[in-house]
């Protein structure tokens, strides 16, 4: 994998395709991969680039928190470093919370938005604390440890009853490294309420969410999609907060269809 230095930070990243460019952003505990459907699928119309953030995959954890603010300034320097004046992107949970920053404060960089399993609204206290008790546990014990539960939370049953993709989400939860993830979790658990901030997004913007998705709810996605000017809502039946490898067809139809509304559209100002 290719990397490139933004500030402080090498980030991997996959490059593939040809076209408009869109920049496929994961959640915490997963890297690239999450997207490998999806792009398998667009990369014969548009160039797919689709990085590993901070801590995760082949992308080194950083020596001081961050916020999504944060996130959003380095992936724009990453689209800047690649050369990329604007670009769809596509930010699944943790992707989604750094891709609407970035469409409030780097609007000429973004095309359009497809935030999927993702949120505007602060985490609530209860979910807050029951995420650092299985922090302190990864940190204990190893990711090994919470790798059942937390697949628990990331994926809808209809997906786990196939003991090949249960083993498949064990081995990969499993190799993640603790103070990486730790360190982004705080950043999801501590993020900032901008849901009476989207309204100013002003870009072509979809919203995705697993029917089955208790991490981020459908509720949720039902208000982002209501608060951002032109925002269409598609629910995907039977998947969990990891939409795109739960149901690939689904999303990458979803997307297809985004994407293609997206380039007939006038760019905003």
């Amino acid at each position: 994998m290719p990397a490139v230095r933004v500030r402080d930070i090498d980030f991997f990243f996959t490059d593939q395709g040809t076209g408009e460019p869109v920049l496929f952003i994961h959640g915490l505990t997963w890297d690239h991969t999450l997207w490998d459907h999806q792009i398998a699928a667009l990369r014969g119309r548009y160039r797919c680039i689709a990085v590993d953030l901070i801590g995760h995959g082949s992308t080194p954890d950083a020596e001081h928190d961050y916020t999504f603010f944060d996130l959003a300034d380095y992936m724009a320097g990453l689209l800047d470093a690649l050369n990329i004046e604007r670009a769809h992107i596509v930010g699944l949970s943790m992707g989604g919370m750094t891709a609407m920053p970035m469409a409030l404060v780097h609007p000429g960089k973004v095309r359009s938005l497809a935030l999927l399993d993702t949120d505007a609204q602060p985490e609530g206290a209860e979910k807050a604390a029951a995420y650092q008790q299985l922090a302190t546990a990864a940190l204990t014990h190893g990711w090994a440890a919470i790798a059942e539960p937390v697949s628990q939370i990331l994926f809808a049953q209809p997906f786990l009853s196939d003991p090949a993709n249960r083993q498949d989400v064990i081995a990969k939860l499993s190799a993640n490294h603790p103070p990486n993830t730790v360190r982004a979790l705080r950043t999801v658990t501590g993020r900032e309420d901008i849901s009476g901030r989207i309204g100013a997004i002003r870009v072509p913007t979809v919203v995705i969410v697993g029917e089955l998705d208790i991490a981020t709810t459908p509720d949720r996605a039902e208000a982002m999609a209501s608060a951002i000017p032109g925002a269409t809502l598609v629910t995907i039946p039977g998947a969990g907060h990891h939409s795109p490898l739960e149901e690939p067809a689904a999303v990458t139809a979803a997307l297809e269809a985004h994407l293609a509304r997206a380039s007939n559209a006038v760019p905003s100002a």
